[in-house]
Order: C-alpha cells, then structure tokens, then sequence
C-alpha cells in the first residue's frame, strides 16, 4: 500500500482520497488547505512542500486553528 493511501496517525475507517496539495498558477506555486484555502505564492515547488509541512506542523500543535480556517472554507 503506498505511504499516500495509509492511514495517517490517529485515522481510523476508510481512507479517504488524498491528493497532491501543491500546484502551479503562473509562475508562482501554491498549496490547498482541505477547506480548500490556497496558500502562497511561492518562488517554487519545493518551498510549496515545505509551507505544506510547515502548515501540518502548526495545526499538530494548535488543533483550534482548523476550526478558525472553516470559516473561510469554500465549496469543493
């Protein structure tokens, strides 16, 4: 099973589809929180990857925040 189709720590029931958060628009990168939340520019794909982990890293130690970004959560 590859590693994006584990569950992840604390998930249980089905695994739900997960996708690649980051993208181009132009010539800048970007990364979609699950609410759906784009995040950037950034000058390159690897520093997209890096906001990414750096973004999980803050909401494992602030859980509260999730529930302030669902605020500005838009339709899928």
């Amino acid at each position: 099973m590859a590693a994006q189709q584990a569950h992840r720590n604390g998930e249980q029931g089905a695994i739900p589809q997960r996708s690649n958060r980051c993208f181009q628009q132009g010539e800048y990168w970007y990364y979609c929180t699950r609410e759906h939340i784009d995040i950037g520019p950034f000058d390159d794909r690897r520093q997209a990857e890096e906001g990414v982990a750096a973004f999980i890293e803050f909401l494992c130690r602030k859980p509260e925040f999730s529930e302030t970004l669902k605020k500005y959560q838009t339709a899928a």
